[in-house]
């Protein structure tokens, strides 16, 4: 079953055919229901995602295409349901991933002139030639498996421990930088700069577990903590929200900076809902929502109930749809004649 989301801003995408805009999609991982500013929650601050979101369009009945990272990454990049895409669940560590026949967004905007690259968490496996480098990505920095360390950037949860930090086939090593600051880094070296390519397709996806937030939104958050007013996981959960919404941020302003805002197309999405360990969306975190706006449905990461969660762009000359799903969030569509001959995507709009 489909994952419903909240926090949906994304844009229309037949956009592409006319305008043919850089992309940039940012893909969070593990984001709540109503968990930024414009949302509900009232416990978390997040005035980029507010300031994207109010500039822009605002899905609330937005879809994903699995409760789990690999699954629905799988969905979003190839438009097609997580079984036809050849990811049912999970890449498991030095499992098949996503087969290397699938045919990507990076693919479809590669053959229209793009330069693609990814900056992040891939988490789809590359055993069976499906690593980013093998869809289409001309660059990749980022870990492969499903989180690292922020700064070691080892991926520590079941053993032998493993290094996970790669600039395409080469693993690198930036002993005690943060992540989320490499990632920065790298999106600006390779695509945010000047001289650019022509056209260009960004994909960001970032890491949520562990949950290493920067000091300064641990700060902001330590008086409600240390007054009882937030529990601890939901402390460190706004603490790192808090700091990806930092990020993104910089990345907007980067983007303003180059002159390219009113030439690239922004959507920012979550993969599915939020953990169970960083507490459960409630109407204690959003007290200015009728609770059936908090808690309409049943569902939340790892669950194949319904459930809702975030994702935007500003452009004002979008026009909102019906249901929208992580299937048809794919900024490929409107370049759907260079799909290979024969194939197929699950879209409603296909």
């Amino acid at each position: 079953m489909l994952v419903r989301w909240l926090l949906a801003f994304a844009l229309a995408l037949p956009l592409l055919a006319a305008d043919k805009p850089n992309v940039i999609l940012i893909f969070a991982d593990d984001q709540g229901t109503v968990d930024a500013e414009g949302f509900g929650a009232q416990d978390l601050y997040t005035p980029n995602l507010r300031k994207l979101g109010d500039r822009g369009v605002r899905f609330s009945q937005f879809y994903v295409g699995a409760p789990v990272c690999s699954p629905s990454r799988a969905a979003m990049l190839t438009g097609r349901t997580p079984f036809r895409a050849g990811v049912p669940g999970n890449v498991p560590i030095n499992g098949l991933g996503m087969p290397d026949e699938q045919f990507t967004i990076a693919e479809m905007l590669k053959s229209n002139g793009y330069a693609t690259g990814i900056v992040g968490k891939w988490h789809l496996g590359e055993v069976n030639g499906g690593g980013p480098l093998d869809q289409g990505f001309d660059i990749f920095f980022g870990h492969k498996r499903g989180c690292i360390d922020n700064y070691s950037h080892f991926f520590y949860w079941s053993g032998p421990n493993v290094h996970d930090l790669w600039r395409g086939a080469e693993e690198v090593w930036e002993d005690g930088h943060y992540f989320s600051d490499l990632m920065l880094r790298e999106a600006k070296r390779l695509h945010l700069r000047q001289p650019r390519p022509a056209h260009f397709f960004l994909y960001l996806p970032t890491s949520a577990l562990p949950l290493q937030a920067e000091q300064e939104w641990r700060d902001y958050y330590r008086p409600a903590l240390e007054s009882k007013q937030m529990p601890e996981n939901r402390f460190h959960y706004a603490s790192l929200v808090s700091t990806l919404d930092e990020k993104v941020g910089e990345v907007l302003a980067t983007v303003e900076r180059l002159g390219l805002t009113d030439n690239t197309l922004i959507i920012f999405m979550s993969d599915h809902g939020l953990h169970p360990k960083n507490a459960p969306c409630s109407a204690a975190a959003a007290p200015a929502l009728p609770r059936r706006e908090v808690q309409p449905v049943r569902g939340r990461h790892s669950r194949r109930l319904d459930g809702r969660c975030p994702a935007s762009s500003p452009r004002r000359d979008a026009r909102p749809v019906r249901n929208f799903d992580g299937l048809d969030a794919d900024p490929g569509r409107a370049h759907r004649a260079s799909l290979p001959e024969g194939h197929k995507i699950d879209t409603a709009r296909a």
